[in-house]
């Protein structure tokens, strides 16, 4: 079995004076032909984007709004395959120039392992999974090959955690299960700075995943989140942490 973590996501939103199509993205980008323009969105009139994937947006009768950059998980890999800039590095530059970091996608792989979806839902439904969050919902495809967990409101998705079979989406051979958190506004910053100021990335990103949800009677994912540091997105989990660190103790005898 393989665990991989990753960053699968980064949108930003940049009040910095300057140009705008490729001078609010990183500078690996460029700022020449490979940006195309188009539609705008959300609220932002006025579009482009990189051949690797990137979207930039502006309102030039909004400039409240500033411009909006976003980094999907596809264009991610692309930009460190063909320039060598990891999401890390992409961060660490947006943060350098005090840009908002608007929701940060941090995703926990387990590859070729027998966990399932399945599991995951056994363990909330159980209320072996400590979490802030809600809400939780279940959606299955039409032939049930895709198979995904919401934790956390769909909707309003200021912390989200999906868990679904990433075999299915991606069409592997192997089984391939993912474990993804969703952290948008000042907790994404907060978050973002934490990692690029911190000794250890990876063990802040564990962290992060800890804060928002923790099941710890499922072993491979224990076993994968040992190595976090301990974190605090907001204000409003310290009280579910003191009762999650006690229950582990006393009732799962966890750690």
């Amino acid at each position: 079995m393989e665990t991989r973590l990753t960053i699968d996501w980064i949108s930003i939103t940049s009040h910095g004076v300057g140009g705008w199509v490729g001078y609010s993205s990183h500078p690996s980008l460029g700022t020449g032909d490979d940006w195309i323009l188009t539609n705008g969105k959300n609220g932002y009139n006025e579009g482009a984007k990189h051949a690797l994937g990137v979207s930039t947006y502006r309102n030039l009768n909004r400039p409240d709004m500033g411009k909006h950059t976003i980094y999907s998980g596809k264009s991610l890999q692309k930009i460190d395959q063909q320039h060598n800039v990891t999401p890390f590095d992409i961060l660490a530059w947006h943060i350098g120039k005090s840009d908002n970091i608007t929701r940060l996608d941090i995703a926990l792989d387990f590859i070729d392992s027998t966990l399932t979806v399945q599991q995951f839902i056994d363990a909330y439904e159980a209320k072996q999974c400590f979490t802030p969050l809600k809400s939780a919902s279940e959606i299955r495809t039409i032939n049930h090959e895709g198979h995904t967990f919401y934790i956390g409101s769909t909707k309003k998705r200021k912390k989200l955690m999906r868990i679904y079979d990433k075999k299915a989406e991606s069409k592997t051979d192997y089984p391939w299960v993912r474990a993804e958190a969703q952290i948008m506004g000042k907790p994404a910053t907060n978050l973002s700075r934490q990692m690029i100021n911190g000794d250890n990335i990876k063990t802040v990103m564990l962290g992060a995943l800890y804060d928002i949800c923790h099941f710890p009677t499922i072993e491979t994912w224990s076993k994968a989140i040992d190595e976090r540091v301990d974190i605090k997105l907001s204000n409003d989990t310290e009280s579910l942490s003191k009762t999650r660190d006690w229950l582990e103790k006393t009732v799962f005898g966890c750690i």
